[in-house]
């Protein structure tokens, strides 16, 4: 065992040929850096088009292309099959492996858009939505574009080229909206959300095959295909349980108190998901090809997850709360009144974010272990739990329904803390207590909050939600600083090093 006076020195990629080898850490940083644009600036580009199209639709039409999206993500997943994640964990992917990945894909994706030209009338039948028929067959052409661009986005991926990742999806993110504001403005309804899908993933093929120099090869490996399987296997089976935890809550709430319903339900779950994948997606981009490089070393692999869990935490907690607490003038302001039925339920679903936050890296570190079964049991327990939330909870409404979802959420995190401690041997105290200074900080700015509006109650909404956030924002940093100033400081001083061209190797992981 290392000594604590004698640290390891930092993990290295080989050094191209004529070139100097790049320390594991670097690769991070660069790539969260390259995350952050892109995260940022898609998720910045999809609020604004979210705004506009949701003060240009009304909830209805949001129910209708919400459970089409839910078609959507199964089929993807079903084309996918985890062969992307493969191909990212792989030592050597060979020409014959990544194309073999690449073939498949495509037959899955046919196979998978004839299913649904030819099921699309029975779904619309069962929620009694006769133009969800034409909206899911035109979607159908999408299965098609995302069986493209999976194998060139996990090279690109494991490469850590997070730039061209991050150009992609801004191109695509922005021309998608560009056509789906055009296309409401011109009294589209749904075919706007439908135009911006199939745009977005169009310009992203585009896009991935300028940026990569693979090209599909006539080749087709049979051991290949084996090995494939052998990993995607338990990946598939993740991703269909992580599809039904995180979808089953919309096909039920439609199904049962009706397509309006869950336009309001959508647009709250849809708000939390935005803030979640803007505070935490910035590095579980970067998690699965660094967690990869650093499997079977458990030491350097607790190291990281804790110190991405802590980071994560410090930046979610007080968004969170922050939503909470002002989304009584958030959703009327931003979304426009009509919305208003979805001010509860985004308070309430906003409980969950703390610990969504945080088991963002636990599939990565899962995967990179070897061990997606676990990931697999947490899913498919998770998947019930949102089953049963959802039909108890539909009996008291929609508040009911996010009640129940927080509980389950909460109730299964512990689950998850066991394999971690399994599979890593991390210490579950120091795990938890990391995070007890972050969170004591939100409470200060909660309640600066709350006095806040108290004070200023007849000031326009608009004042009220900017000043609410300038406090709540500015009260947790301070209370922050004064309870972990070095923790502050070496963020800074890490994120400075991420934004550098040529980061210092002391910010490596």
């Amino acid at each position: 065992m290392t000594s604590p006076a004698s640290p390891p020195p930092p993990r290295v990629d080989p050094a191209p040929p004529g070139g100097t080898a790049v320390p594991l850490g670097v690769h991070a940083l660069r790539g969260t850096a390259w995350s952050v644009l892109e995260k940022w600036g898609s998720r910045l580009t999809q609020l604004l088009v979210f705004v506009m199209l949701s003060r240009l639709l009304d909830p209805t039409v949001f129910g209708v292309v919400a459970i089409a999206s839910v078609v959507l993500d199964l089929v993807r997943i079903l084309v996918d099959q985890g062969f992307s994640q493969a191909i990212v964990v792989e030592d050597e992917p060979d020409r014959r492996f990544v194309s073999t990945a690449f073939w498949v894909g495509v037959a899955a994706s046919v196979v998978c858009a004839a299913a649904m030209f030819a099921l699309a009338p029975v779904i619309a039948g069962y929620y009694d939505e006769p133009q969800l028929t034409a909206v899911l067959r035109w979607l159908s052409l999408g299965f098609v574009l995302q069986a493209g661009a999976g194998v060139p986005n996990a090279l690109l991926s494991r490469e850590f080229k997070f730039r061209q990742l991050a150009v992609r999806r801004l191109v695509s993110v922005a021309l998608g909206g560009i056509v789906g504001i055009v296309v409401a403005a011109a009294g589209g309804g749904v075919w706007a959300l439908v135009s911006q899908t199939l745009v977005t993933l169009a310009g992203a093929v585009v896009v991935l095959y300028a940026a990569t120099r693979f090209r599909p090869s006539l080749t087709f490996g049979r051991e290949h295909w084996k090995r494939l399987v052998r990993f995607s296997s338990g990946v598939l089976g993740v991703d269909l349980m992580t599809w039904a935890a995180g979808n089953l809550d919309k096909l039920i709430v439609g199904a049962v108190l009706g397509t309006k319903a869950l336009g309001y339900y959508y647009i709250a779950w849809r708000i939390l998901m935005l803030a979640t994948e803007v505070m935490t997606g910035v590095m579980s981009a970067v998690a699965l090809p660094l967690f990869s490089r650093l499997k079977g070393d458990r030491e350097a692999t607790v190291r990281a997850l804790m110190k991405a869990t802590k980071v994560s935490v410090s930046v979610a907690a007080p968004v969170f709360v922050t939503i909470l607490v002002l989304a009584p003038e958030l959703v009327p302001v931003v979304f426009g009144r009509q919305w208003s039925d979805a001010v509860v339920l985004t308070q309430v679903l906003c409980v969950s974010g703390l610990v969504f936050s945080v088991t963002f890296f636990d599939r990565s570190v899962l995967y990179a272990a070897g061990r997606p079964v676990l990931e697999l049991v947490v899913a498919a327990a998770t998947a019930v739990g949102t089953a049963l939330a959802s039909f108890v909870g539909a009996h008291w409404g929609l508040v009911g329904v996010c009640v129940l979802l927080v509980v389950r959420t909460w109730g299964l995190w512990p689950l998850r803390i066991v394999f971690l401690r399994r599979v890593t041997g991390l210490s579950v105290l120091r795990y938890l207590a990391q995070w007890s200074r972050p969170v004591l900080a939100t409470l200060p700015a909660a309640a600066a909050g709350v006095g806040l509006g108290a004070l200023l109650g007849g000031a326009p909404p608009l004042l009220l939600l900017v000043l609410g956030a300038v406090v709540m924002v500015l009260v947790y940093a301070l209370v922050l600083f004064l309870l972990d100033r070095g923790f502050v400081t070496d963020l800074l001083r890490t994120a400075r090093s991420a934004l550098r061209r040529r980061p210092s190797p002391k910010a490596a992981l």
